[in-house]
């Protein structure tokens, strides 16, 4: 894609993330995430775009919105037993970039 090449893509794709978290209802819907909202997680994970919509967020209709839950091991310095990090993560992406924003939780 020609637009892609000349740079035009990833322009448009990193001024509307931009735009997206100076949004003040996303940050809303963020911050719910952070206080580990069980609704709001629910909500977001049936229809991440629509429910962004409904609470007033400003998707450009050619982004793609999902969201998805990862659980890692991490090691710990002293080498004992390590601790599982779990994230709950939104991710929006256009054409080939993606922007992912994650709330996790440490368990020792």
């Amino acid at each position: 894609m020609a637009e892609e090449r000349d740079g035009k893509a990833f322009d448009y794709f990193l001024e509307n993330v931009s735009r997206l978290l100076a949004d003040k209802n996303f940050r809303e819907v963020l911050k719910e995430l952070d206080e580990n909202r069980k609704e709001t997680k629910s909500l977001l994970a049936s229809d991440p775009a629509g429910f962004l919509r409904y609470r007033g967020v400003k998707i450009p209709a050619d982004f793609r919105v999902s969201t998805k839950k990862t659980s890692r091991e991490a090691a710990t310095h002293g080498g004992g037993d390590g601790y599982i990090i779990v994230c709950d993560c939104i991710e929006v992406c256009f054409l080939r970039y993606c922007s992912i924003l994650c709330y996790c939780t440490i368990f020792e």
